[in-house]
């Protein structure tokens, strides 16, 4: 399977137990042999990327289930905790990731976006996103299930228009909406 970054990303979404761990360099090459997936599947990825990367990574189609690993975790225990992470459904991204991204949308020229317009609800769930919370745990932190946690994060995506719970964090923190979210608290 290592030769083939597209064939262990389709495995993964036809065997969920399954996570490929991949180089992102390896994604980048074959991008239309990376398969289609469809509203609601998931593909259970590790991709392996370094501070080289990030321009290269805005380039990758929305794969919901993806973490990323860096250098510096790619150690028994580094690995082992990111596995951990990604089996439980809370995909690790490295601090430093979330801020190059963040620097390199900085740097892109204002889009005409009309204010979002989050339920109070919504705002508190927005807030703990963005503090890094699973939806499990933003489930409890509200006092609801897990389903209603995760339409709550489903509906923040929606109408901030973000792919993933990434560029959620990366919008909320560029555009001043988590600080206004704990203003309204």
């Amino acid at each position: 399977m290592a030769g083939d970054p597209a064939a262990a990303l389709r495995e993964t979404l036809t065997a969920p137990d399954r996570i490929a761990v991949l180089a992102l360099a390896d994604l980048m090459g074959p991008l239309s042999a990376l398969p289609e997936i469809e509203k609601g599947q998931r593909v259970s990825a590790l991709v392996l990327v370094t501070e080289a990367d990030v321009v290269a990574l805005r380039r990758l189609p929305d794969m919901p289930g993806v973490g990323y690993l860096g250098p510096e975790d790619l150690t028994p225990a580094g690995l082992g905790h990111a596995l951990s992470r990604m089996a439980a459904g809370e995909p690790p991204v490295p601090a430093w990731l979330v801020q190059s991204l963040l620097a390199t949308w900085r740097a892109e020229p204002e889009r005409t976006r009309s204010a979002p317009r989050l339920t109070p609800r919504e705002q508190q769930a927005l807030v703990l996103l963005v503090d890094g919370l699973s939806n499990k745990q933003i489930g409890r932190r509200l006092g609801i299930s897990d389903h209603g946690a995760k339409r709550l994060v489903g509906n923040i995506l929606a109408k901030l228009d973000c792919p993933n719970r990434t560029s959620v964090v990366a919008l909320a923190l560029r555009d001043g909406l988590y600080d206004q979210c704990l203003r309204n608290r």
